[in-house]
């Protein structure tokens, strides 16, 4: 996630799960809902952990409204759905408002946008 796009009052969605497998269909939903989630206005990004088979991902909007319209989206609902039913064994959804944000990004990183 870029630098500088959060903002206090902004919402953070964290998803906590655990998945025993990745399979071509998560593959294929995992990539198609963050997709989706691009193209919502007040989406700001994401960030996301992995330590096998557990998992943390967070994704940042703008307000209520881009948290509502993703929840409501129908590709989400779906894959929402077969996280049920087929990738995991268990989640949890937090949203929570920022408060604070406090960013570093060392001169000379890969990382480093111009």
């Amino acid at each position: 996630m870029e630098n500088g796009v959060l903002q206090p009052g902004n919402l953070a969605v964290i998803f906590i799960s655990t998945r025993p497998e990745t399979t071509e269909n998560y593959l294929f939903f995992d990539e198609a809902t963050l997709q989706s989630a691009h193209d919502i206005e007040g989406f700001l990004g994401w960030d996301s952990v992995r330590n096998e088979p557990h998992g943390i991902f967070i994704s940042y909007w703008k307000d209520e409204s881009a948290v509502d319209t993703w929840r409501n989206n129908a590709l989400h609902l779906r894959a929402k759905a077969l996280g049920k039913s087929d990738f995991y064994s268990f989640y949890r959804s937090v949203i929570s408002r920022i408060s604070h944000v406090s960013e570093f990004l060392k001169e000379n990183t890969e990382e480093k946008k111009d």
